[in-house]
């Protein structure tokens, strides 16, 4: 399987979150060299807060649009990283990918999107259509 180009990197801080707090990445895999469209397409957060054991809900809103993703899949890694994994639906994320204003809450933490953020979650998205 490959993996398509991430929205950000794992250990790149996200706006709004102190420094190393938390990364998110976006991704979906596929079968050969050739992107095609996928059935699902998976968001990844690293955080090094320990809450985020216990208190991950996924809760993101787009525009006026709220998607209620519930407790996210945690990977305990060694060390105090901890992955968490939600997965949407290709429609799902170009409607979130097409918002204007995209915010996330991961438990009681929240941040909105930048500009570039988004603009990099919409060229991710133009990959789901093909």
């Amino acid at each position: 399987m490959s993996q398509s180009p991430s929205m950000w990197q794992p250990g790149e801080p996200v706006p709004g979150m102190d420094n190393g707090g938390l990364s998110m990445k976006a991704f979906f895999t596929y079968s050969g060299t050739a992107p095609v469209s996928p059935t699902s397409i998976n968001i990844e957060f690293r955080s090094n807060k320990g809450e985020h054991r216990y208190n991950r809900t996924l809760t993101i809103t787009a525009d006026d649009e709220r998607f209620d993703l519930g407790d996210m899949t945690l990977t305990p890694k060694l060390g105090a990283v901890l992955t968490l994994t939600a997965t949407l639906s290709p429609d799902a994320f170009r409607r979130i990918a097409g918002a204007l204003k995209v915010k996330i809450e991961i438990g009681n933490d929240g941040f909105t999107l930048t500009g570039q953020q988004l603009a990099n979650l919409s060229a991710l998205a133009m990959l789901t259509s093909r």
